[in-house]
């Protein structure tokens, strides 16, 4: 629902070119103040007569009328104990996350997570009350965005020269939080043992510095 995100319709998978899409006006840091942290207005006014309003991430949307959804999809912020990520948050970023998940539970009529894992984290962490608003909805997408064309699927390969060659490919980048280390064992074992598979890793932003 950002303001600033523009498209054109033939960019949109054809299932989705007829969903209607509305603007939120001026700036995307204005609307994000008014619609996350005063409660001031309520995103029917652009949205109109609308019964649910989904936020697909950890942002608590001001509603009148509506009822909100929102998934949450970690509660890596609130964990203490995590080799290689807890010692790198800092109190400050802790404040703001627990001030930002207090609004989510209290706006959201439902709550979904990703997994029962972080669901009952959330609730313990936050020492929360299991009140039947939270259910467990996993990641996933439309089966269209899994038939890419042929023609371009192969210029992908072949930009990366792993055209005909199996390969792994891994969503995320090399950082410590998804376990980037297993990761580089794993591509050791596969040079060690001489098997034609290549690694192939997505993402950009790397733990350089501590891998």
């Amino acid at each position: 629902w950002a303001s600033q995100w523009r498209t054109n319709a033939s960019t949109i998978a054809r299932a989705l070119s007829n969903v209607p899409v509305r603007f939120l006006p001026g700036p995307e840091s204005w609307s994000r103040r008014m619609l996350l942290g005063t409660g001031l207005v309520g995103i029917e006014q652009w949205a109109g007569d609308v019964d649910w309003v989904y936020s697909p991430k950890e942002q608590a949307v001001c509603t009148r009328r509506a009822k909100l959804a929102v998934t949450i999809h970690d509660v890596l912020a609130f964990e203490t104990d995590l080799n290689g990520l807890s010692e790198r948050v800092s109190v400050a970023s802790r404040r703001r996350w627990r001030l930002m998940m207090k609004r989510v539970i209290g706006r959201a009529d439902l709550i979904a997570t990703v997994s029962s894992f972080t669901k009952n984290r959330l609730i313990e962490l936050l020492d929360l009350k299991d009140d039947g608003r939270f259910e467990v909805v996993g990641n996933g997408v439309a089966p269209i965005y899994f038939q890419p064309e042929a023609r371009l699927r192969r210029q992908v390969l072949e930009h990366y020269g792993i055209d005909g060659r199996p390969y792994v490919l891994t969503i995320g980048s090399l950082t410590t939080r998804k376990g980037a280390d297993l990761l580089l064992r794993l591509a050791e074992c596969i040079r060690s043992r001489g098997l034609d598979i290549e690694l192939v890793v997505t993402g950009r932003r790397h733990d350089s510095d501590r891998l």
